[in-house]
């Protein structure tokens, strides 16, 4: 048929270009009996961490600001490629992009980085959710929340980075 044609343009125009074009590359696949690659998203919810690009006070912000990828068309592609990221090397591929088109990550940038990560290792380890807040750190997986020595983890460092780098830590020992 005619995929593009005036027929499917409501459709298109009803979902957004890219989810169609997701959709369809998912159907396609199906239809070769082939599997594709999805990253499931799992809910995360750090409480030191805002997505704010006004700092907030005790908290890391997870942005791209707009002084340092001006245009903001370049700006929301990044937040979509980093999104679409399956793997933690085109993630370190996109890290340095960034920093070959706009120079050296602002803290803020590298968060986000950092959170995306976080995101990625729990899709690929099929956790089903992760809930740090007030420095307990609950991983819910398919056979329960994770324990460590018989409780749920717990974060010993003292900076806010430092902090979230355990998390990414704490995440990548999931078995």
């Amino acid at each position: 048929g005619n995929i593009l044609g005036e027929e499917q343009s409501g459709h298109i125009a009803a979902v957004g270009f890219e989810l169609y074009c997701s959709l369809l590359q998912e159907a396609v696949a199906k239809l070769e009996k082939r599997e594709i690659k999805i990253r499931r998203t799992v809910p995360i919810m750090i409480d030191f961490i805002t997505s704010s690009l006004v700092p907030v006070a005790g908290k890391l912000q997870a942005v791209i600001p707009p002084e340092y990828v001006e245009d903001a068309i370049v700006r929301i592609n990044f937040y979509k490629r980093l999104e679409n990221v399956n793997e933690c090397k085109d993630l370190e591929d996109l890290k340095k992009e960034m920093i070959d088109r706009f120079g050296h990550l602002p803290e803020a940038v590298d968060n986000l980085f950092t959170l995306q990560k976080i995101k990625l290792l729990a899709s690929q380890k099929h956790l089903l959710r992760i809930n740090c807040k007030d420095g307990r750190v609950v991983v819910e997986t398919k056979s329960g929340v994770l324990k460590i020595n018989g409780s749920v983890p717990i974060i010993s460092e003292k900076s806010l980075k430092s902090k979230l780098q355990e998390i990414v830590k704490i995440v990548s020992e999931v078995s």
